[in-house]
């Protein structure tokens, strides 16, 4: 959905933005990312938080690698309730480079 800074009905279209957004954030769709510092060597990436670890190729309950910009994408169903307030994501790799 887009919607036009020059468009007579910008209000309007703002509202149905909005709409769209939440009912897309309220779907549970959304994927958490996690940008990089390096590009890793996918195979060697380890995901875990706490006591978890996070399952590689696993869009909906574990991680993926995004391509397009050195990233892990956390899956939608991944839960964070499942540890303690204040447990932290570990994202473990050997940079591309260094191979």
């Amino acid at each position: 959905m887009t919607a036009s800074l020059c468009d007579p009905q910008l209000p309007d279209r703002t509202s149905e933005l909005g709409q769209f957004l939440l009912k897309d954030l309220n779907s549970g769709e959304v994927n958490r990312k996690v940008l990089l510092p390096l590009v890793p060597a996918v195979d060697t990436v380890h995901v875990s938080f706490g006591s978890k670890i996070l399952i590689g190729g696993n869009s909906r309950f574990g991680w993926i690698y995004e391509h397009t910009e050195p990233s892990i994408l956390i899956g939608p169903d991944f839960d964070f309730n499942s540890q303690p307030v204040g447990t932290k994501l570990l994202i473990e790799y050997v940079p591309k480079d260094w191979q």
